[in-house]
This record gives C-alpha cells, sequence and structure tokens, in this order.
C-alpha cells in the first residue's frame, strides 16, 4: 500500500458545498462553513477555484486544500480510521 493520497481528478462547486473526486473512486462533498474563509466569501469567489491533482486553489480568498487534508477531513467525519488499508486499496 502507498502512502500517498490518491489524486483529484475533478471538482464541483455549488451554493453549499463542493465535491471532490479523487482517482480512487472517492468522492467527497463538502460544506463551505467548514472553512472559514470559503464560508465568508461571496458565492462568485467560490465559483472561481482551481485544482490539480495535488490540491484546490480559491485565489480570490486565498484559500488553499490539499488531497491529503482533504483525506483526513474523510476520515476525521465519515471513515473509521482503522478500516483505511480496506479503503485505500
Amino acid at each position: 500500500m502507498s502512502d500517498a493520497a490518491p489524486e483529484i481528478v475533478n471538482v464541483e462547486a455549488d451554493a453549499e458545498v463542493f465535491v471532490v473526486d479523487f482517482a480512487n473512486g472517492w468522492r467527497l462533498q463538502i460544506p463551505y462553513a467548514r472553512y472559514a474563509c470559503l464560508r465568508d466569501a461571496a458565492p462568485n469567489q467560490r465559483q472561481h477555484f482551481t485544482f490539480n491533482v495535488k490540491g484546490i486553489h480559491w485565489p480570490e480568498v486565498e484559500e488553499d486544500l490539499s488531497d491529503e487534508g482533504l483525506i483526513r477531513e474523510l476520515f476525521k467525519y465519515h471513515v473509521d480510521p482503522k478500516h483505511y488499508d480496506r479503503c485505500h486499496t
């Protein structure tokens, strides 16, 4: 098993959440409210982002989220970390 986080392959955004798809099939739906900079940003600022395989960047609010940080969010809120090996492979 590799310790590297899976690559981000797509990001979608709506008024309340952003959705991140990973190469291994994982999909995270994350409320903007979880991040103060994004929660407090104007809707058009939240819609203006770029991403690559390692993270997401919102230039107008200077917010950056890494693939590894997003995976930690998955474990913190949705998955029991003891099942990581089974999920990750």
